[in-house]
């Protein structure tokens, strides 16, 4: 990007008054998204009729800022960025200055200021799901910003976007793989307060066969397929199955979305390519409480020593990581109680970075549309995002034993259609996966 200003500011100073660049400066900074995208078309006209005095006007909305971009501030880089993405796009068919311009970074993350990244595909860029600003421009069009450091239980929030390559095509169905399917499958440690930690606390524990969980998520890869394991299902020896079975299996095709385990002290997602590669991880970042006796009492087998609430007994991670793949979109993990709180900074970044599937391995006695994570799941779907949720049946099993059906997913659609997944109570520890075709 820093290579490419200069290229931007080579023409001499021109005053031009209410050109459409004035006008897409005063919606930037008044956060109207409609009006941009109305008036980033006509300014790209304008620099397809006339670029040298395009250039011009470019230069003069410039004007100000330092000449060094890693000293701009947010205003300044939603002022430019615009302007520079347009110049860009003309720069490129009519070689205005005698070279190429450099394109910008891969990912979502553009740039970064002192106190903030900045990243594709934010509300003002995407008005309508799937149009750019600068249709013509393979690098699309920023103009939102994400906080880098917003204060959460003590961490300092990071925002990463890895790039991931040889994946990329859309699921066509989805497979939730529940791992722990018997109350056998789970344990759950009473944890004492300590001086490092405030509230006793509860540490989940998957005591599931891996064998049986590597030979039910290998069976239901298959091309198109997208396969979800729940939160606290995936231990370490689970996950080194997982990985040896995926590699053995020499495939193609598929992703797997190892749900959660608690490695190196942390609740971390994992996902893995069809050859068993970790493309990406996720940790989690909120800590659930309770303060229901009732659930502690069946939990540990005995009422909680110690006063309410309880709190997991894991350390918090504090990266935000967002992926984009070719041909499926755009991708964020958000671990049960990430996507409960629905709060700073992660509702910030799902508001500007409009992901494509939203990925939640939960902990919990199944999903439903009525219940907490059926109402997050539809606030995502109005933005766009389909909301993938997977549960474990074993905490149904241990809670409420009576049930006979059991909901161990639900997938919410962005037209709204919620669409649960269910197993019969009596086919648990059998290796259920049930899948969901998604509409085409």
């Amino acid at each position: 990007m820093q290579r490419l200003l200069p290229i931007v500011l080579q023409a001499s100073l021109a005053l031009i008054d209410d050109s459409p660049w004035q006008a897409l400066r005063q919606s930037l900074l008044e956060g109207r998204g409609d009006t941009v995208f109305q008036q980033a078309a006509q300014l790209k006209t304008d620099l397809e009729d006339r670029p040298t005095i395009a250039v011009q006007r470019a230069q003069q909305l410039l004007a100000g800022r330092p000449a060094n971009s890693a000293d701009w501030t947010v205003e300044d880089w939603l002022i430019a960025l615009p302007v520079v993405l347009a110049v860009n796009a003309v720069i490129e068919e009519s070689r205005i200055g005698g070279r190429s311009p450099r394109s910008l970074p891969a990912g979502p993350v553009l740039a970064e200021t002192a106190t903030h990244y900045l990243i594709r595909r934010g509300p003002l860029t995407r008005p309508q799901r799937g149009g750019w600003l600068v249709p013509d421009s393979p690098d699309g069009l920023l103009v939102g910003a994400v906080p880098i450091r917003k204060r959460l239980g003590g961490a300092s929030i990071g925002l990463q976007s890895p790039r991931v390559r040889g994946v990329g095509d859309p699921p066509t169905t989805i497979t939730i793989v529940p791992a722990l399917e018997t109350p056998q499958d789970l344990a759950i440690r009473e944890v004492a307060p300590s001086s490092a930690r405030a509230h006793a606390g509860f540490a989940v524990e998957a005591m599931a066969d891996p064998a049986r969980i590597v030979k039910t998520t290998l069976g239901a890869l298959s091309r198109g397929t997208w396969v979800v394991l729940p939160e606290g299902s995936v231990s370490p020896a689970t996950l080194t199955a997982l990985i040896q079975g995926l590699e053995k299996r020499r495939a193609n095709t598929g992703l797997v979305f190892a749900g959660t385990g608690c490695h190196d002290g942390y609740n971390r997602a994992h996902v893995l390519g069809p050859s068993g590669r970790i493309l990406w991880q996720q940790t989690k970042m909120r800590l659930w409480h309770v303060d229901d006796q009732t659930r502690l009492t069946a939990w540990f087998g005995h009422p909680p020593k110690h006063a309410l609430p309880y709190q997991e007994a894991t350390n918090i991670g504090e990266t935000i990581t967002i992926v984009d793949l070719p041909k499926a979109g755009r991708i964020l993990i958000a671990i049960c109680e990430d996507l409960e709180r629905d709060t700073a900074p992660l509702r910030d970044v799902i508001r500007l970075s409009r992901p494509d599937w939203i990925i939640s391995p939960v902990f919990d006695t199944g999903t439903g549309i009525d219940r907490w994570s059926g109402r997050r799941a539809r606030d995502h779907a109005t933005r766009g995002a389909t909301t993938i949720i997977a549960t474990p049946a074993a905490l149904t099993r241990l809670e409420r034993p009576g049930d006979t059906v059991i909901t161990v997913g639900l997938i919410t659609l962005p037209s709204g259609l919620a669409m649960p997944l269910t197993i019969d109570a009596a086919a648990c520890g059998t290796g259920v996966a049930p899948p969901m075709d998604l509409p085409r």
